[in-house]
């Protein structure tokens, strides 16, 4: 698949493009589709709408799990 050039894009106002994260495609206002690579975990990080901060608190059950058997094994550091 051919690439996308910036000279396209300003020759044409008002020039729109529709991104399909799911199926990692751009496809232009004249039908050509183009596809993208993107890693994995950022790509689903995107989807679900998370930062590295929702990411780390959407495992907030296993750190809780973690912390209380940590407890259990070094209690001295608590």
């Amino acid at each position: 698949m051919g690439s996308l050039s910036l000279d396209q894009v300003e020759a044409s106002e008002g020039y729109t493009l529709h991104v399909d994260l799911p199926a990692q495609t751009v496809t232009t206002p004249g039908g050509r589709v183009l596809q993208f690579e993107i890693d994995h975990f950022k790509k689903q990080a995107l989807l679900q709408g998370l930062d590295n901060i929702g990411w780390t608190l959407s495992h907030s059950d296993e750190i809780a799990a973690y912390e209380q058997r940590r407890k259990q094994e070094a209690p001295w550091l608590y």
